[in-house]
This record gives C-alpha cells, structure tokens and sequence, in this order.
C-alpha cells in the first residue's frame, strides 16, 4: 500500500509517496521540534533509510520511556530470578549507594 506524506519546510512544500511502513491502526502524534532538531532528525532518517517516527520511537525505548506494564514485568522477572531476600537486596543497595556517593 501506497501513503501520501507531505511536509513543509519554510514555504516549500514536499510531497512523496512511500510504502506504509506504519500499521493503519497505529496513533498519530504531532511534535514540535527546533529548525536544527528537525533538520538532524531528517539527515538521520536519510542516512539509515528509516522513517522518522522508527528514530523517535527507538530513542524514546532507549531513553525508557515504556508503559509501566513493562516496568512491573521487568520487576518481577528480576524477582522472580533473584537469590537474595528483600532485606539483602536493600543492604546491597544501600551499600552500593554510599560506595558511589564517596566515589564522586
């Protein structure tokens, strides 16, 4: 399937049509980006031959930004595989935290 994409950029206007790369059902998001955001995105885009929502989604996962059904399921998978109890696991951490602390 074929989509119409058009965007502007100052007064010119661009019009393309490319393959769907997007299921018809997926949300739509309108941002606002800096002329030099925007422009980097668009070079990025060209560069590796993917969209620029692919860019914006993977850097948001990477950042992570995810549903916090994920988080609850990455937490209890770590419980569900972890060999100390919650009060080794806390000592642990406290201790961590305060060998970082000194550290800096």
């Amino acid at each position: 399937m074929l989509r119409l994409v058009t965007w502007c950029y100052g007064d010119i206007h661009w019009c393309l049509q490319s393959p769907t790369t997007q299921d018809d059902d997926m949300p739509r998001l309108t941002i606002s980006l800096s002329a030099r955001t925007h422009r980097a995105l668009k070079e990025a885009s060209a560069r590796q031959g993917r969209s620029m929502g692919a860019i914006i989604e993977e850097s948001l996962e990477l950042r992570g930004v995810r549903p916090i059904s994920t988080a609850r399921e990455i937490v209890a998978k770590a419980r569900g595989r972890a060999e100390l109890t919650a009060d080794e696991a806390m000592a642990v951490a406290v201790r961590e935290t305060g060998l970082h602390r000194e550290g800096q």
